[in-house]
């Protein structure tokens, strides 16, 4: 109800296991990083510390927002990425509903598969 701003904010607290969890996470990063910057380990302009959130975090959420705008088609994903499966494979005889799925579930299917390839930098291009 709060919009994309509100989802970009809460889902790296979700992906470690809630507020207090992250908070106490970046607290602790935060320590590590001002006890590397004081013993001189990481210089000022020099290396540093990777991100605590993951570089996916934006795309998750963007995915999500859309999940929660169409209901009715996200729940038709797994159908859909089923389908896309059989008929790749070129099974006979399994049920085929391609006809009962809407645009809006093929969409959000790809939109998936291409989170998955953004997460995990995988170099594998699926279309549905």
């Amino acid at each position: 109800m709060m919009g994309l701003p509100s989802i970009v904010d809460t889902t790296s607290a979700y992906l470690f296991g809630g507020t207090v969890s992250f908070k106490a996470r970046r607290d602790l990063y935060l320590r590590v990083q001002q006890l590397h910057a004081s013993t001189g380990v990481l210089g000022t302009g020099g290396p540093a510390l990777p991100p605590l959130e993951p570089l996916y975090t934006q795309a998750l959420a963007e995915l999500v927002f859309r999940f929660i705008e169409r209901p009715h088609a996200a729940i038709v994903i797994p159908q859909v990425l089923q389908d896309s499966i059989w008929r790749r494979l070129g099974s006979p005889g399994m049920p085929n509903t391609e006809d009962k799925n809407s645009f809006a579930a093929e969409k959000l299917a790809q939109d998936v598969l291409d989170f998955v390839d953004i997460a995990t930098g995988a170099n594998w291009k699926i279309k549905v």
